[in-house]
C-alpha cells in the first residue's frame, strides 16, 4: 500500500521561517519607493545576492553593520527598518 504524503503539514514550517516578515515589509517597500533591486541591496549591504533575497523574503535579518548600511542605503532610520519606529 502506497502512502500519498501530506504536504500540508509543512505550512506550519514554512510560516515559521518568514519571522522577519515585518522588517522584510519596510525593506522591500522603500527598495520599491527608490527603484532598487536585489542587487542593489546585496552589493550596499556587502552580503551575497542569496543573502539579501532572504532579507527581503524575512528568512533573515542584517546584523548591525549591514543594517546601518542598508539603512544609509534607503535613507532611513536603522531603528525605524528595524523595528517600525525611530529611535
Amino acid at each position: 500500500m502506497t502512502k500519498t504524503p501530506n504536504y500540508f503539514n509543512l505550512l506550519p514550517m514554512v510560516e515559521m521561517t518568514n519571522k522577519h516578515h515585518a522588517f522584510a515589509a519596510r525593506l522591500t517597500d522603500e527598495m520599491s519607493k527608490k527603484g532598487l533591486s536585489v542587487k542593489d541591496l546585496s552589493a550596499s549591504a556587502g552580503v551575497t545576492y542569496e543573502m539579501a533575497r532572504r532579507y527581503t523574503l524575512g528568512t533573515a535579518k542584517p546584523r548591525d553593520e549591514k543594517l546601518e548600511r542598508i539603512a544609509r542605503l534607503l535613507g532611513v532610520q536603522p531603528a525605524w527598518l528595524e523595528y517600525g519606529r525611530e529611535a
